[in-house]
């Protein structure tokens, strides 16, 4: 009989989320990822994780829009002094989820913004 521990099902669940989050970027981000190679984005996965899971976010669908985020935004975006606003976002009150929540609002309105207004 086969038996299958926890954290082998974790495990699992994990490389099987990665693999979807790889995809999705794939399918949402084709121009910007083109060139790309399937290691080095699936590096680029993990670490968006571990910066999600760092600042609480715990969702499939929070840890997707995090790594959407740093994908548009850049890789680390929450460090740079041009987003310094999604830095006060994360360190807000609220769950990690609900904050990447607001982040990513804030985020389409602020390209909104630069959109419609980039004369600004």
């Amino acid at each position: 009989m086969l038996v299958i521990r926890n954290a082998q099902m974790d495990a699992l669940a994990e490389a099987a989320f990665e693999h979807y989050l790889v995809a999705h970027l794939r399918r949402h981000f084709a121009g910007p990822l083109e060139g790309c190679g399937e290691a080095s984005l699936r590096a680029l996965v993990r670490r968006a994780l571990r910066r999600a899971a760092a600042y609480g976010v715990s969702s499939r669908a929070g840890l997707c829009r995090y790594v959407d985020l740093s994908v548009a935004l850049g890789e680390g975006f929450e460090d740079g002094p041009e987003h310094a606003w999604a830095a006060e976002i994360l360190a807000g009150p609220g769950t990690g989820d609900a904050r990447v929540e607001e982040l990513a609002g804030e985020a389409v309105r602020r390209l909104a913004d630069r959109v419609l207004r980039p004369e600004e």
